[in-house]
């Protein structure tokens, strides 16, 4: 699988006590960051398991955490094209 274009979803501009001037874009509860994978033709067809990393830097209202990464892992099925 060859990855293509990644995208996420819209944050909101937030300000923090810790630095009240600068307004940081952020996410809060479940939100979902699409991948675009691609076979190539000559995948055969079947279920794979991807593995992946997220990198993400949390905070809350006092400050922002170091950041940090999650492992992850999805499962993506390669059908053959259509004729």
């Amino acid at each position: 699988l060859t990855p293509g274009a990644v995208v996420y979803p819209e944050g909101t501009d937030l300000t923090f006590a810790f630095s009240p001037q600068e307004k940081l874009n952020v996410y809060a509860g479940e939100f979902t960051v699409r991948a675009e994978l691609r076979a190539p033709g000559s995948a055969p067809a079947g279920s794979y398991k991807v593995p992946g990393e997220l990198r993400y830097q949390a905070c809350n209202d006092r400050a922002c955490f170091p950041p940090t990464k999650l492992p992850v892992e999805f499962e993506v099925t390669v059908r053959k094209p259509r004729s």
